[in-house]
């Protein structure tokens, strides 16, 4: 928290911290399309991002 308020978290930084705090390999995804940050936290949600992937 220290290096984001200071301005010298990298964004490998915060992937390796997510990561270890998560349990996973996280990755940031640097993009202008707000999209991919839209959350699946409802069975609607899945749903929807299931199509919308299926169709690509």
């Amino acid at each position: 928290m220290l290096r984001l308020v200071t301005g010298r978290l990298t964004v490998r930084g915060l992937e390796e911290a997510v990561s270890r705090l998560l349990g996973v390999e996280a990755r940031a995804i640097i993009t202008p399309h707000a999209a991919v940050g839209t959350d699946v936290d409802k069975a609607s949600d899945l749903a929807l991002a299931e199509a919308v992937l299926t169709q690509r």
